[in-house]
């Protein structure tokens, strides 16, 4: 099911043309990296999504209906943020 989501989510991409992307569900961006060829997905926490047109730094995170605690994940999301704004319009 999530593999089938891979390609219209790359086609929004290029729509939407993002600098960032928080990937909420361990399977999720196990997925996501896995489509775009990536070994060992589960070992990354951070990857590149490049996409038409441009390129995204993701960033990976439990699912919020795991039960997070918003501290503990808090810092991941302002990194990617930092990150995203070092990114050239």
């Amino acid at each position: 099911m999530f593999i089938d989501s891979f390609k219209p989510f790359m086609k929004l991409c290029g729509e939407l043309k993002p600098k960032a992307i928080l990937v909420c569900g361990l399977d999720n961006s196990g997925w996501l990296a896995r489509g775009l060829g990536r070994e060992k997905a589960w070992e990354q926490a951070r990857y590149d999504v490049p996409y038409e047109g441009g390129t995204a730094l993701a960033a990976r995170m439990p699912h919020p209906s795991s039960a997070i605690r918003y501290e503990d994940w808090r810092p991941t999301v302002d990194a990617l943020l930092e990150e995203a704004r070092k990114v050239p319009k």
